[in-house]
């Protein structure tokens, strides 16, 4: 646990930085100053500026929430992250732990862009490349990102789209999909 409680000395830009960082993990203002470590009168003071710059938006009454200004910043660092560095540790122990070709994909509309592949020991190789894009519903990372959709915008891709086979095993039907995204749920996979 991170000792939350104000150093002796801590600035102003520490002082908003923590309670930014509280606003952004909560929205009730007694959660933010408990968070926080400071004094309700300087979470008060402080969240009022932050909500001024449109970092947080809010109230004490409604809840606070990152604002347009943070959630710009935001995806602007996000967009700047190179998913395969950041995966790559993480996917070299998987080959290393299960002795499988692993996949790392993205979600491009209603397909999935494979944008990272290791391959195992074993002599099987997937066909299969970086830069590749198959639809959602034809690969196993699709189903997992698909079985957090609602019932609703799968439905809605598969009438923007179409449920098109790759292989004798493609579900091409809708009902067929759901029930296979309801295992998929169960299973966490």
């Amino acid at each position: 646990m991170v000792d939350r409680s104000p150093a002796p000395s801590m600035g102003a830009s520490e002082k908003t930085l923590r309670v930014l960082e509280a606003a952004i993990r909560h929205s009730r203002f007694t959660d933010i100053v408990e968070d926080a470590g400071l004094a309700k009168a300087t979470v008060h003071r402080i969240l009022s500026t932050l909500v001024d710059e449109q970092f947080i938006t809010g109230d004490s009454q409604h809840g606070y929430h990152p604002g347009s200004r943070f959630l710009g910043i935001a995806g602007r660092a996000i967009s700047r992250l190179d998913i395969s560095a950041i995966a790559e540790p993480i996917v070299e122990g998987l080959v290393r732990d299960v002795d499988c070709t692993v996949h790392v994909g993205v979600e491009n509309g209603y397909e999935m862009v494979y944008v990272m592949r290791r391959d195992s020991s074993k002599p099987y190789r997937m066909a299969s490349r970086v830069g590749l894009s198959i639809p959602m519903h034809c690969t196993g990372m699709g189903k997992a990102v698909l079985s957090s959709w609602t019932p609703e915008q799968v439905e809605r891709m598969a009438a923007e789209v179409g449920l098109p086979a790759r292989t004798e095993q493609t579900i091409t039907d809708v009902s067929r999909l759901h029930d296979e995204l309801a295992l998929t749920r169960d299973r966490g996979y």
